[in-house]
């Protein structure tokens, strides 16, 4: 598959304008494009769990 680069100048002026709409949905897509929820790794879950043990000890 061949990607081919056009200028907008060599379109009219209602698709110049929904070309530019296009656009900023990309960019502001791109700006927000985070991963619907975190992963956490099981051996990283248990450190977790260890720290917060830890942290709850009282100083002897």
């Amino acid at each position: 598959m061949q990607i081919t680069s056009v200028n907008d100048e060599k379109f009219d002026d209602v698709v110049k304008k929904e070309l530019e709409v296009v656009k900023q949905l990309w960019t502001n897509m791109a700006e927000k494009d985070k991963p619907l929820m975190s992963f956490v790794s099981r051996s990283r879950k248990k450190k977790n769990k260890k720290q917060v043990r830890s942290a709850n000890q009282p100083i002897i």
